[in-house]
């Protein structure tokens, strides 16, 4: 007869503690992993934002480059107020199929709103679950560089003016529900050239 060999209770402590010497470390790293990918989501959605906003610039000057370039400010133009969703502040939607999600107050090209409702959504009714991206969009122009080879030598020098080219600074800034110093920022530039 063959005798059946139980576990006893000291082998079992044992068993636990080794599962939990390897468990404890991973249960530590959740915190982290869970920052990371809401990090990776932020930059994910500003890249988002980004690429609407500069589309739309670029629209905008291949059809008047005087009238951006006179419109923009060469600083960033001052900080949003607070706000809340853009539907409600009367803000308009620029165009909803070419530049879906972007909203101008109508008089200037200098700050934007992006606003995407039920961002993130499961599809179910928990509020919790579903999130809106309300962020303000600053633009402001820069001279851009060039090389400039005069007789020898090979110089970086900055345009006189922004007739031929410029650049364009994008600043996304998040909530737009907090003050602005403490909203997450994101800068991005573009140098466009007029084609006129």
């Amino acid at each position: 007869m063959i005798k059946k060999h139980t576990f006893n209770m000291l082998e079992i402590v044992f068993a636990l503690g080794i599962i939990s010497i390897a468990i404890l470390p991973l249960i530590g790293m959740l915190p982290s992993g869970i920052k990371n990918h809401k990090r990776a989501v932020i930059n994910n959605t500003t890249s988002n934002m980004a690429e609407t906003m500069i589309s739309f610039l670029e629209y905008q000057t291949s059809q008047s480059w005087v009238a951006i370039e006179s419109a923009l400010d060469e600083s960033l133009p001052s900080p949003a107020a607070v706000g809340g969703s853009p539907l409600d502040a009367g803000w308009v939607e620029v165009d909803t199929d070419l530049f879906p999600n972007l909203y101008w107050d109508g008089s200037s090209p200098k700050v934007f709103r992006y606003y995407l409702k039920n961002f993130g959504s499961t599809g179910t009714s928990k509020a919790k679950e579903t999130k809106d991206v309300n962020a303000y969009v600053s633009v402001w122009k820069s001279k851009a560089y060039y090389w400039n080879s005069s007789g020898s030598t090979l110089e970086w020098t900055e345009e006189s003016d922004f007739s031929e080219r410029m650049i364009l600074n994008i600043e996304i800034s998040w909530p737009a529900s907090a003050e602005y110093s403490n909203r997450f920022k994101e800068l991005y530039t573009l140098e466009i050239s007029n084609d006129e």
